[in-house]
């Protein structure tokens, strides 16, 4: 298979540039040979090139294997598109690149592989959210968003969105060429999981404050429910900005704001009892499935998620926590029951045990497989998927 993306791969970034590098390592994991397309334009340019040779190779290849396995799986590209048009993924977005990766997908599926993308996300639909753009500016991303979606269109792209919510936001493609590949879990990355001592009760935040997350509510009942603690794990800077309005609504004595990331946060979620998604709703909350989500579901976290949201609806599907009203008195009523009861505590932790497998990114991975290549998963999945046949 080939993995595409028009941008460097790092492993160590923020939670959208990680998505790629998981998604990536699944499908190796899986037993693909992976053929990575990546980085910038002059970068991108010389891994088509070598791609297009293997899958060249490869379909030469398939074509002469005895009757027996004369129907291999056909290769497929996947991508990670980025929060901006691929023509626009240079530093400082210049030079321009209007057909290159398009033309990869062009040439790849007149060879008859199928071509999958992953859509981040669709600020570009909402105005709050290009506040102090200039009108010109503002007006020349979106010609180039549509651009590129109508090429997609055009190909027949299989777009895969965050969630099925997001789906009515998104124009020009079909609603058929769509499909849900939300983030994934990474027990592997996991050294502790949630174990807090027993008689405590401590909420968990990880993320960025502001914006999109709003946790007036929780701050409010934390300081309602004298044996409860909260710990807010945020950057320093956000925290910069954001302290003067928090700091009064914290409960002296039973809050912690720490600063760290990575294997600073294993700690964190072993003490922790719950994680908190209880964000103030919005248009965004509509669609957005946060990476953290799964994060807490791999380390056990119980999870407090907004009722009514996207990610609402998902930890009451899997029924690995609580929604509620965004409201302090809703979140504290909770507390204090679990507070009172913490074998409902475990439970809810047994069940993200028993739903952890079909969260994790190689099953993303395995679905979009699936979708694009299905015969490839029998391949892989057979006894004997390394004798007399092409990795795919």
């Amino acid at each position: 298979m080939i993995f595409h993306a028009p941008y460097p791969l790092v492993e160590r970034a923020a939670a959208s540039r990680l998505r790629p590098v998981r998604m990536r390592q699944a499908f190796e994991a899986l037993g693909f040979e992976v053929v990575t397309v990546a980085g910038y334009a002059s970068q991108r340019r010389r891994a088509m090139r070598r791609a297009l040779h293997r899958v060249d190779q490869y379909l030469s290849v398939c074509g002469h294997l005895p009757d027996d396995v004369q129907a291999s799986p056909m290769p497929f590209l996947y991508s990670e598109n980025a929060t901006i048009p691929s023509a626009l993924t240079e530093p400082r977005h210049m030079p321009v690149h209007p057909r290159l990766d398009t033309a990869l997908f062009s040439r790849l599926i007149r060879r008859g592989v199928a071509v999958g993308s992953f859509y981040r996300d669709l600020y570009w639909r909402f105005p709050r959210f290009r506040q102090g753009i200039h009108p010109a500016v503002d007006n020349a991303l979106k010609a180039a968003y549509t651009a590129e979606l109508w090429s997609w269109r055009r190909l027949g792209v299989q777009v895969y969105l965050p969630s099925q919510a997001m789906a009515p936001h998104l124009p020009v493609i079909r609603p058929e060429r769509i499909k849900a590949l939300p983030p994934g879990a990474d027990p592997q990355a996991v050294s502790q999981v949630s174990r807090p001592r027993p008689g405590s009760l401590e909420l968990l935040f990880i993320g960025v404050l502001g914006d999109n997350y709003v946790l007036d509510a929780v701050a409010e009942a934390v300081g309602q429910v004298p044996q409860v603690r909260l710990t807010l794990c945020v950057r320093q800077e956000t925290w910069q900005a954001t302290a003067d309005h928090y700091a009064p609504l914290l409960p002296p004595g039973r809050h912690e704001v720490i600063h760290t990331e990575r294997q600073g946060l294993e700690p964190l979620y072993e003490r922790a009892s719950l994680g908190v998604l209880l964000v103030e709703p919005s248009p965004y909350w509509d669609f957005a499935v946060p990476y953290k989500l799964y994060e807490y579901l791999a380390h056990e976290l119980p999870v407090v998620a907004t009722a009514g949201t996207e990610t609402g609806r998902i930890v009451e599907e899997l029924g690995i926590g609580w929604t509620l009203p965004y409201s302090a008195e809703a979140l504290a009523a909770l507390l204090r029951r679990l507070a009172d009861n913490p074998g409902e505590r475990l439970a809810v932790q047994e069940r993200m045990r028993q739903v952890l497998a079909q969260q994790t990114w190689q099953a993303r991975a395995r679905q979009v497989a699936a979708d694009l290549s299905p015969r490839s998963l029998d391949l892989l999945d057979s006894p004997d998927s390394g004798e007399s046949k092409e990795k795919v």
